[in-house]
């Protein structure tokens, strides 16, 4: 699951995917993200701010982001 959050983050700001160093850092808890498509007691969204934009994981394997800048 981290790995499809780091591509749709990526790809929503138009950079690189190694360019996204604070996602491998302390920004988000990368083994909570992994447990989330694990879930087997109905649906889990997780929903965090990133750099100006809300990244949303759900536990059916969604990853919308949206930019919180208008």
């Amino acid at each position: 699951m981290t790995g499809a959050v780091v591509t749709t983050v990526a790809g929503a700001r138009s950079v690189d995917e190694l360019a996204l160093s604070e996602l491998r850092k302390d920004a988000v808890d990368t083994d909570a993200l992994a447990r989330v498509p694990a879930s087997r007691s109905g649906t889990v969204t997780v929903t965090f701010t990133l750099d100006g934009q809300s990244v949303t994981v759900d536990s059916d394997g969604a990853v919308p982001v949206e930019s919180l800048a208008e």
